[in-house]
């Protein structure tokens, strides 16, 4: 299993392949974000897509995940991870490596995301903060 990022003109061209998946993530984000503002957002480069694939056994994606890159204060510098939407997560979280990597390239002092209590068991991850919502 491999991850890679989507350049995104091929993003464009190959957003029907991908759709299901990113249709799996807006599904999970409580309506904060839809298809089209995803695609907005990967094609304007404020996103990086990327792709986990098994080539040698099917060329589809198995996983996407998008990530951006925040200034805070302070210096602080952040890689968010936006949003993963995958089949099987445990085969290929280990490529999330990957996206490490970038965000050790880009200067960032860590990766930060939003997500169910499972991700902790799944990433082994430190949580650091609850969302809580009231419907008004």
């Amino acid at each position: 299993m491999r991850i890679d990022a989507a350049h995104p003109s091929i993003v464009r061209d190959y957003w029907h392949v991908i759709l299901p998946l990113i249709k799996k993530a807006c599904a999970r984000s409580n309506g904060e974000y839809d298809p089209d503002l995803m695609l907005d957002h990967i094609l304007d480069e404020t996103w990086v897509l990327w792709v986990a694939t098994d080539p040698d056994i099917d060329p589809f994606p198995k996983a996407l995940a998008a990530t951006r890159l925040e200034e805070w204060p302070g210096d602080k510098r952040v890689c968010r991870l936006i949003f993963v939407a995958a089949e099987r997560m445990e085969d290929w979280q280990h490529a999330f490596r990957t996206i490490q990597d970038y965000a050790r390239r880009e200067m960032c002092d860590v990766i930060r995301t939003e997500g169910r209590a499972g991700w902790q068991r799944c990433m082994n991850w430190t949580p650091k903060a609850f969302i809580y919502e009231v419907t008004i």
